[in-house]
């Protein structure tokens, strides 16, 4: 984004501009924050056709590097950032409805590990025990309750994660999480399967599988300005 910063970067003339320079700059740069979403539109003035940047969130059109820096890190638009990442509740905007609640509830990002979860059929419990981290572009997920037992379940792709969260197979002195779960948070144990299944599916209708975004490690380090692989987070 530095030859943004000049005024001529801009400009469209017939034979050649930058819109395909400064769309792709957005996506790696900005588009691949969570719930950000530019792209380059072509304004008509009286001097001619500039290069603009939309921004979608805000439905607000940026026509310089200046603008649109001041734009991406004021408050207005963080906050119409985080509004739009923030699960919200189907209940609020029409007649409450008594539901158990391990029913779906279709308000996750579509392809996320928590969307995943939420429209499993099969029960899950303990999802507040799992963290995600971003390392080199990757959302991995960790689980606390099972990572001093099994070390498979550190810094794991969201397909896995799923697996070992809804896993009913007993490996050596590993147990399953949600019988791990159980044990932990009710002092209850069952080797049988079957059994496990039908406690666990009793208690999901209670506690349900998942209600908000999983904890991101990266956000709590970057607001106490810890250096994550080599990345400074300031406060």
């Amino acid at each position: 984004m530095e030859e943004a910063r000049s005024k001529d970067f801009w400009i469209v003339d017939y034979a050649f501009d930058n819109c395909r320079t400064l769309q792709a700059a957005l996506d790696v740069l900005y588009n691949t924050i969570p719930g950000n979403k530019y792209v380059v539109n072509y304004q008509d003035n009286q001097n001619g056709t500039r290069l603009s940047i939309h921004c979608k969130v805000c439905t607000k059109d940026l026509t310089s590097y200046d603008p649109f820096n001041t734009h991406e890190n004021g408050k207005t638009h963080k906050k119409c950032r985080q509004q739009l990442l923030t699960p919200k509740d189907p209940n609020l905007r029409r007649q409450l409805v008594r539901r158990h609640l391990n029913e779906p509830r279709g308000i996750f990002l579509e392809g996320s590990l928590e969307n995943m979860i939420d429209s499993t059929e099969l029960n899950v419990l303990g999802v507040q025990f799992v963290y995600k981290e971003v390392i080199h572009g990757k959302n991995l997920f960790t689980c606390q309750l099972c990572q001093r037992d099994n070390d498979s379940v550190k810094r794991i792709r969201s397909s896995e994660m799923l697996s070992h969260l809804t896993s009913k197979e007993y490996h050596g002195k590993c147990m399953p999480h949600n019988a791990k779960y159980l044990k932990v948070k009710f002092g209850y144990y069952k080797s049988s399967v079957d059994i496990l299944e039908e406690i666990v599916e009793d208690i999901a209708k209670y506690e349900g599988k998942i209600h908000a975004n999983i904890a991101d490690f990266n956000q709590s380090l970057a607001q106490t300005g810890v250096v994550v692989l080599g990345v400074a987070h300031a406060v």
